[in-house]
């Protein structure tokens, strides 16, 4: 399953937000702790720390999103938290692109070539909202490999610019 342990490729919380999400649906999503601080100290210099990573026996980073320190101890962005985030903005293009689809549909024939441009567009764009099997197939079947991820994220981006 995808997931935020340090030991995980950093791309699974990527994954988790947004092709995961855009392709299962669910309702939601729950995780129990962004901010598990168990540092004595926080974070004053680096790039080397004594911040203890571990949050769960041998497992590192789960629940960890954020790192204490920095200016007046606030919070410090982790590689999880901005894979969270990116994720969450791959989601948004599939929510982007399904809007566009619904306008296309129902106007087809005013985009710039016709109709039949518009019905190989719906096809494409539907395509990609079903998200590709090479990128996510299933919660415990997806790939690791940014370029496949790019690679549908931009096809959705394109697809939203050529809708406008």
């Amino acid at each position: 399953y995808a997931n935020m342990f340090i030991e995980c490729p950093a791309i699974e919380g990527r994954l988790l937000m947004g092709a995961q999400t855009a392709r299962m649906r669910p309702d939601g999503f729950l995780y129990y702790a962004t901010t598990s601080w168990r540092a004595k100290e926080p974070i004053k210099e680096g790039p080397f720390t004594s911040w203890e990573p571990r949050s769960y026996g041998a497992y590192h980073g789960d629940g960890q999103w954020t790192c204490c320190g920095g200016p007046d101890n606030m919070p410090l962005a982790t590689n999880r938290l901005e894979n969270f985030r990116d994720g969450v903005e791959d989601l948004w293009y599939a929510k982007l692109l399904q809007e566009k689809l619904r306008v296309v549909e129902s106007e087809k024939c005013q985009m710039e070539n016709g109709c039949v441009a518009a019905d190989e567009w719906a096809k494409r764009a539907r395509e990609l909202l079903a998200v590709p099997n090479e990128v996510a197939r299933s919660v415990r079947d997806f790939s690791t490999d940014p370029a496949v991820l790019y690679r549908w994220r931009n096809e959705m981006a394109d697809l939203i610019e050529a809708a406008r």
